[in-house]
């Protein structure tokens, strides 16, 4: 069984979400890159736990360019990653309307 990692939310939000490393990408992006779904998963339980309002998720998350200008959409369709790309589109969706 998986231990639950324990950090606090101020946390969470700059090492998971929100930073870069220094080819710009975020976790965002190497997830999407990668096609770890399950990661992804754990990335949108995160998000949620931190309460990402929808201006974050969208300029942050969604919206993000590394160095080169890609998104963690690009880094998914890059690879034919289609059920990241399912996964990121179906809980943006999700996260902007709720809170509109």
């Amino acid at each position: 069984m998986a231990k639950e990692l324990q950090i606090n939310p101020e946390e969470l939000r700059n090492y998971t979400n929100l930073s870069k490393d220094i080819s710009g990408q975020t976790t965002w992006h190497k997830v999407a890159l990668r096609g770890k779904v399950e990661l992804l998963e754990k990335l949108c339980d995160w998000a949620k736990k931190i309460q990402l309002n929808p201006e974050e998720l969208r300029k942050e998350v969604c919206l993000s360019e590394d160095n080169s200008g890609q998104t963690s959409w690009h880094q998914a369709a890059l690879r034919g990653n289609f059920e990241v790309l399912e996964k990121l589109c179906d809980w943006a969706k999700k996260k902007t309307t709720a809170k509109s």
